[in-house]
């Protein structure tokens, strides 16, 4: 019996099939790791993701690979690979470090925007996240303690000597995330030296070590 769908309820129906497939396809690639690069990658297969090179080694204990030419919501990104015997275990996409906090929270603005589409509800330390938060509103749920002014010990530490610093976290979380997996953007200031930190981690929890 001939089809007595017109050509563009034909259209309308192969977009929406598309779509049905696409948006499940997206969360679960997320949850896989962050763009080309997947958890469970090997050191070889990280940098054959050439056109976010060159890659560099990470010159500390924990070692692993790092490209100041990675990406994130379609500006530049410093992002670290670290590795386990089993493959990649963690991805870092560094956005901001600096002194400025409205620069900061901007970016962790990107990064609940970015999480937020990839996979839905989020959470903080107080619970659900509202959804669709501008920087200012996002900024309210944060506390005043990320912003207020504190002497800066930076000219101390400069003169030589020591100083006692410490830091102070914020973070977002997926309110439901793939098995294994930890996947969260913190916002980390060090008050004393008046230093803020903005990253995105991608973690496999059931890598062995």
């Amino acid at each position: 019996m001939p089809s007595r769908l017109q050509p563009a309820a034909v259209l309308i129906h192969l977009l929406l099939l598309s779509l049905c497939f696409l948006f499940p396809a997206v969360a679960h690639a997320e949850g896989d790791g962050y763009g080309p690069w997947k958890l469970g990658m090997k050191p070889a297969e990280v940098e054959a993701v050439a056109q976010y090179g060159p890659y560099t080694k990470i010159q500390s204990a924990a070692g692993g690979l790092e490209t100041l030419n990675g990406e994130f919501a379609g500006q530049k990104a410093h992002i670290a690979f670290q590795f386990r015997p089993a493959g990649l275990y963690q991805i870092q996409i560094r956005l901001y470090q600096g002194e400025s906090y409205d620069d900061a929270l901007a970016a962790l603005h990107r990064t609940y925007v970015y999480l937020g589409t990839a996979f839905g509800a989020l959470n903080d330390i107080d619970g659900p996240l509202a959804a669709s938060l501008d920087a200012a509103q996002l900024s309210k749920k944060i506390g005043p303690e990320f912003s207020s002014a504190k002497e800066s010990l930076l000219p101390r530490l400069h003169a030589g000597g020591t100083v006692q610093v410490h830091t102070i976290t914020y973070n977002i979380v997926p309110a439901t995330l793939p098995d294994g997996r930890d996947i969260h953007a913190e916002l980390v200031r060090s008050p004393e030296l008046g230093r803020y930190y903005v990253f995105l981690y991608f973690r496999a929890m059931t890598m062995s070590k």
